[in-house]
């Protein structure tokens, strides 16, 4: 009785001990440890989309004692985009330099360094794809003075960039100015002091094959493996000419600032 009650429980923790073994290698198996395996993708994962920019969208104007407490609150197109991507800030973009590829959203930058132009240069001919939006007067609310560098850049400060891929950002003095509403792409948008796009004679071919449409609203640049989608303009981001459909729109009119920004993101995936 004695012996065959020992043999039972040994039989028993065999049992145990294999039914352990089989949880732990399926376990593995689940997370991708086991084999090489890769992790199951959560199929709502967002686009990472690279950020630089001057414009207040991701916390507002916020001062240090604002920030300190969590930040000011996000711009309506930082919100919108925030639906579909995982905005990202790129405060150098040199460190570009270490990737290959990627979705780069720039608008109204600082000033950047030569190394920082080289840099995306570099990454977008290697396959990158960026939206740049390069307005010539800025018409941004701001709540520090004239002069104060935590106001949004007032004019485009990307020309180096744009004559070595042969075109410059104009602003033509004879457009009406305050609010315009245009039609790009079908999409009917309102902004402010819009610029064009002309291409620049050179003596020699120019670094980027650029093609202008919409009267120089817009230039399309092939760059190597890369492309760049260029608009002459960034006040159609703000909230107020856009924000709620006709909030903020001439005659009460529905605009598509938002719908412009997205197509022009989807374009450069090839959507």
């Amino acid at each position: 009785m004695k012996a065959r009650w020992h043999r039972a429980t040994g039989g028993s923790w065999a049992v145990l001990v294999l039914v352990l073994v089989l949880v732990l290698v399926l376990g593995l198996a689940a997370i991708g440890g086991l084999g090489g395996c890769a992790p199951v993708r959560n199929a709502s994962e967002k686009t990472v989309l690279l950020l630089s920019t001057s414009l207040p969208l991701a916390e507002g104007e916020a001062t240090i004692e604002e920030r300190l407490q969590g930040g000011g609150p996000p711009a309506p197109i930082y919100e919108r985009l925030e639906q579909h991507y995982a905005p990202t800030p790129v405060p150098d973009l040199a460190t570009l330099d270490a990737s290959d590829g990627g979705l780069l959203l720039l608008a109204q930058p600082r000033a950047l360094r030569p190394g920082e132009l080289a840099a995306l240069d570099a990454w977008l001919r290697r396959g990158g794809r960026a939206l740049i939006l390069a307005d010539p007067a800025l018409i941004w609310p701001s709540r520090y003075p004239l002069g104060d560098v935590r106001r949004p850049v007032f004019t485009s400060l990307l020309s180096p960039l744009l004559s070595h891929w042969g075109i410059e950002l104009v602003h033509p003095m004879d457009e009406a100015q305050g609010r315009r509403k245009l039609t790009i792409d079908g999409l009917l948008i309102e902004t402010a002091t819009p610029g064009a796009f002309l291409h620049l004679p050179l003596p020699g071919a120019p670094a980027a094959d650029c093609m202008l449409v919409a009267d120089g609203l817009l230039a399309d640049c092939t760059l190597g493996k890369g492309r760049a989608i260029l608009l002459a303009d960034a006040d159609f981001l703000r909230g107020d000419y856009w924000a709620g459909g006709a909030m903020g729109g001439l005659g009460g009119d529905k605009h598509d600032n938002a719908l412009l920004l997205e197509a022009l993101l989807n374009r450069l995936q090839g959507q």
